[in-house]
């Protein structure tokens, strides 16, 4: 009888640890469900964040590129603005000398034409003084 007592002991012992385990197993698989389901989630989460890193990467390539093309454009744009100022500058000097020389030029000629001026008078005095007869002094 002890032994029959002994084994049931056992026995209902090992029931209730079977039982117990059989609790805590299906704990642990709820546990473990929650924490794959919270796993899949965070992964996604990461992959999105990862796609989200990448997009923003690729738009930052793209407008670090488009900042490289427009700073080219504009250091090209200074460039061609320099040498226009310089066309302009040389230019504008060229039209000084142009007037200047006009100036010297038509001065020149007014000075010329007044001496011819002034010699045509002292011929045309010379021609009438020739031609007036000339008057006896008594």
């Amino acid at each position: 009888m002890i032994l029959y007592t002994t084994l049931a002991i056992i026995s209902a012992v090992a029931l209730g640890w079977a039982a117990k385990n059989r609790v805590e197993l299906r704990k642990i698989k709820r546990e473990l469900r929650r924490k794959t389901i919270l796993a899949d989630k965070l992964n996604e989460e990461v992959l999105n964040a990862q796609s989200l890193l990448a997009s923003q990467i690729d738009k930052a390539k793209t407008h670090e590129s488009r900042a490289a093309d427009t700073l080219l454009r504009l250091w090209n744009a200074e460039k061609d603005l320099a040498e226009s100022l310089q066309r302009v500058f040389v230019l504008d000097a060229r039209l000084s000398e142009i007037k200047e020389y006009n100036r010297v030029r038509k001065a020149k000629q007014r000075a010329k034409a007044k001496a011819l001026k002034a010699q045509a008078l002292e011929l045309a005095q010379l021609a009438d003084d020739e031609q007036k007869p000339k008057r006896k002094r008594k």
